[in-house]
C-alpha cells in the first residue's frame, strides 16, 4: 500500500515534468522534481527517510539534504515549482489531479473561446474610429441613439 503511494507520487511528478526521477542527474529540475517528491513522501506516508530514499535507489542523506535545504528555496524562489507542488498537495487522491488539471484545461479554452469576437465586432470597429478627441460626443450621441431605439 505505500509503495503504491509513492508510485503514484512520483508518477504525477513524472507526467507533469517529463523526467524520469529515478535517474542520477544533477540537472536542477531533476534535483527540484526529487526534493518535492520527497516532500510529498514525508506528508503521505509513514515511511522513513530510508524508506522515501530507497525507494529511489538514494541514501537518506539525500532526502533529509533535500527536504532541510532545497525544498525550501523551492518554495521560496521557484514559483513554478511551488505551484506544482501545492498542486500535488492537495487534499485530493494523486490520481485525481491529471483529471482536474484536464478540467482546468478545457474551462480555460472554454473561456479563450467566450472572448473571441462575436456579432457584434462590425459594431467594435466602428467605434475605434472614433477620435480621441471626439469620445464625448461621441458617448453622448451613440446614448441618444440607444435612448430612441429603445422608445421604438
Amino acid at each position: 500500500m505505500k509503495n503504491e503511494i509513492t508510485q503514484e507520487i512520483k508518477e504525477s511528478i513524472e507526467k507533469r515534468t517529463g523526467l524520469d526521477l529515478g535517474l542520477k542527474n544533477r540537472r536542477r529540475e531533476f534535483v527540484y522534481c526529487r526534493s518535492i517528491y520527497f516532500k510529498l513522501c514525508t506528508e503521505n506516508t509513514e515511511l522513513s527517510i530510508t524508506d522515501i530514499a530507497s525507494t529511489l535507489n538514494l541514501n537518506h542523506a539525500t532526502v533529509l539534504y533535500s527536504l532541510k535545504n532545497t525544498f525550501p528555496l523551492i518554495m521560496d524562489c521557484e514559483p513554478k515549482y511551488s505551484m506544482m507542488y501545492k498542486a500535488l498537495k492537495s487534499p485530493e487522491p494523486i490520481e485525481n489531479v491529471h483529471d482536474k488539471y484536464i478540467s482546468l484545461k478545457e474551462d480555460y479554452e472554454a473561456l479563450v473561446e467566450s472572448k473571441k469576437p462575436n456579432e457584434d465586432s462590425d459594431l467594435m470597429e466602428i467605434i475605434k474610429q472614433i477620435p480621441e478627441a471626439q469620445l464625448d460626443i461621441a458617448k453622448l450621441r451613440i446614448n441618444a441613439m440607444v435612448q430612441m431605439l429603445k422608445t421604438h
